[in-house]
């Protein structure tokens, strides 16, 4: 029995960490659900998702695989990027407008 409430415990930790996790929406209109990192395994990031329009200053980003995310005027003022990938191989997205400052 103490096995078996230790076992619902943690899956409930895990399925509640999963739960928290952000995603980002990539210029063809996919979802990835939950970011990765460029090893490939859940990014710690646990803001808001990312898409076109979204706000999240400061995010701590560093090593995130965005390949392609469609952050279209979306507000990433001291965001930490370093390490991150925003373009695939195969071409690279129009960041523009992507990222903009405090006045922006």
């Amino acid at each position: 029995m103490r096995t078996l409430v230790w076992g619902l415990g943690f899956a409930a930790c895990v399925l509640s960490g999963a739960a928290q996790a952000s995603s980002y929406l990539d210029i063809h209109g996919t979802t990835h659900d939950p970011i990765l990192t460029l090893g490939g395994v859940p990014h710690a990031y646990v803001g808001p998702n990312l898409a076109p329009f979204a706000v999240a200053p400061s995010a701590q980003l560093s090593h995130a695989d965005l390949s392609e995310a469609d952050l279209d005027h979306a507000t990433l003022s001291g965001a930490n990027l370093s390490g991150a990938r925003l373009q695939s191989e195969r071409g690279q997205p129009d960041f523009r407008d992507s990222i903009r400052g405090e006045s922006g």
